[in-house]
């Protein structure tokens, strides 16, 4: 029940809103990104995608993450293609 009420959340690339995703267990970003519609050629800005962890819950700051879409899928390279976990934040294009 705890993960299925769990969220992982995206921002951008649509009107720049931030929007709850159900959490379906790890998953890396860039398999996130294609679940969610958020990889349309044209519209999403690939080159600048991040993962924030908040780390609330362990009192540390918050982890941020650059994923290198163009390595992950085109060179198989996963070292910047994090796996996700309940309240990540995942933005496209946006800073």
């Amino acid at each position: 029940a705890e993960v299925r009420a769990a969220r992982v959340y995206l921002n951008g690339p649509e009107n720049n809103k931030q929007k709850p995703v159900p959490y379906r267990g790890p998953e890396r970003a860039v398999e996130f990104l294609w679940r969610v519609g958020a990889v349309q050629p044209g519209r999403s800005d690939l080159r600048d995608v991040s993962v924030v962890r908040p780390n609330v819950a362990a009192d540390r700051p918050p982890r941020v993450v650059r994923v290198d879409v163009a390595a992950v899928v085109l060179d198989g390279d996963n070292r910047t293609n994090v796996v996700l976990q309940p309240g990540d934040q995942v933005s496209v294009g946006e800073t």
